[in-house]
């Protein structure tokens, strides 16, 4: 047979056996427990993926997902699914009206294996996006209280951790303190609300609630459910924490005005808690970068001055500046300038970052200054070769810091010995790079004042 009519012949099998590939088995690509509030849409999709019998995914397979035709349920969007070209399916489940755990089941014509997911409709308040249901439960003096209450009339943000005697449990509340402190700092108020889903070994109990206040040294009030499953607090505990069930510590964050903001699992760090607060503020009142900057760079008593943005150029070389975020609450400034002609043994700066939105920045590292230089005409970066403190005054707005290049000088030639030794540069290579030091280049790490009410002042 020729060789062009044996790949006719072969192309044409392999054609026949991908049309013929039917679907054989499926398997869930998603987490098959999923929370979702009445009368809305979940937040996150059931997906599935259709293989062929020789484990290859197949693109356009009818997929259905059922659902209960009485009581707790939810309708599908789109109905029916169809696998994509990586043979999955996804649907998004729409709660009906009724509060309960239901199944939904994944199938395919003609595959006897299904895929089963386990859904479970919450009441409303409970899930981000939402006001923040109202809801009376006892503390461990017994007094009734609110869930809304501890927004404080709309002054504060309420953390409202459902939890049990277990070690994450104590972990996260003996760190809460410390991260509400440091955002008190800040001048956003927290609250911290316990609610003692499971004492030991039951429904928590006012006594539960004593011990656990006392045992953990925390100030505010801890919830519980007067040893009842049937109360009020208790669903609520379940509602917060949905599926996979008993995960404890499940944890809503509630801004002032009662919207609950984040949902989130597992213990918390001091750290991890503070920065999840303050994102939700920065969501409430943005803080922006600096797109340019008034800089001021004297050298042999003459000097560049003007706005960089983000480029500065005059006789002296020129200057560009950026500002970004590294953290959430960190943001650096960068400057870098290139002189017209090695730097004296002095330089003279002054940055003031011309910020939008009026926050205020505040120094809360030394600076290092990184120096450039030649080597035979191409540029030498020699960032990390003079890490140099440079101390950072500040006058209003303005950072100011002073350069002392000829100490620069002296712990780049050390540097350089080593290389002039083991034969890599000659001494007269190495003094050039000294001497010819031509630019500098430094970042200055702000403390970025977020607070609860407007922007920082």
């Amino acid at each position: 047979m020729k060789p062009r009519v044996a790949a006719v012949f072969v192309a044409a099998a392999l054609v026949s056996a991908v049309a013929s590939a039917q679907p054989a088995s499926l398997a869930a690509r998603s987490a098959t427990q999923l929370s979702g509030s009445v009368g809305h849409a979940y937040d996150r999709q059931l997906r599935v993926v259709v293989y062929d019998e020789w484990g290859a995914e197949l693109p356009d397979v009818v997929v259905s997902f059922t659902a209960p035709v009485s009581g707790a349920s939810a309708s599908f969007s789109p109905s029916p699914a169809v696998t994509d070209e990586s043979g999955e399916a996804s649907v998004t489940p729409i709660a009906n009206g009724t509060i309960g755990v239901y199944s939904v089941t994944a199938a395919v014509a003609g595959v006897a294996q299904t895929v089963t997911f386990t859904l479970f409709n919450v009441a409303e308040g409970f899930r981000p996006g939402e006001q923040l249901a109202s809801v009376f439960a006892a503390d461990e003096k017994g007094k009734i209280r609110n869930l809304r209450d501890f927004l404080d009339g709309g002054r504060s943000y309420a953390l409202i951790e459902v939890c049990s005697f277990c070690p994450a449990c104590e972990d996260s509340e003996r760190a809460a303190p410390i991260g509400i402190a440091r955002l008190a700092d800040r001048k956003i108020p927290v609250n911290l609300v316990p609610i003692l889903m499971f004492g030991f070994p039951a429904p928590g109990t006012q006594t539960d609630a004593q011990f656990w206040k006392s045992h953990l040294e925390l100030k505010g009030p801890v919830l519980h459910p007067s040893g009842s499953m049937t109360s009020d607090i208790f669903r609520a505990a379940e509602f917060i924490i949905g599926l996979p069930a008993l995960d404890f510590p499940t944890t809503l964050l509630v801004a002032p005005d009662g919207t609950i903001v984040d949902r989130f699992r597992a213990a918390m760090t001091a750290s991890a808690l503070e920065a999840r607060v303050l994102r939700a503020v920065l969501a409430e009142h943005p803080v922006h970068e600096a797109t340019a900057a008034d800089v001021v760079v004297t050298m042999d008593r003459t000097s560049l001055r003007g706005t960089a943005a983000p480029t500065l150029t005059g006789p002296l070389g020129s200057v560009r500046f950026e500002a970004h975020f590294t953290q959430l609450i960190t943001e650096d400034i960068e400057l870098r300038f290139d002189a017209a002609h090695p730097l004296p043994d002095v330089v003279h700066v002054e940055v003031s970052p011309l910020w939008s939105d009026g926050v205020q920045r505040y120094q809360r590292a030394p600076l290092y200054v990184n120096y450039l230089s030649e080597f035979e005409g191409t540029p030498l970066d020699l960032r990390g070769w003079s890490d140099a403190e440079v101390l950072v005054s500040r006058r209003n707005g303005t950072f100011v810091l002073d350069v002392d290049v000829k100490q620069a000088r002296v712990a780049i030639a050390a540097q350089l010995v080593q290389y002039v030794n083991e034969g890599y540069l000659t001494q007269a290579q190495a003094d050039a790079v000294v001497r010819d030091l031509n630019g500098l280049y430094f970042e200055l790490e702000l403390d970025v004042d977020v607070r609860l009410r407007g922007n920082a002042r």
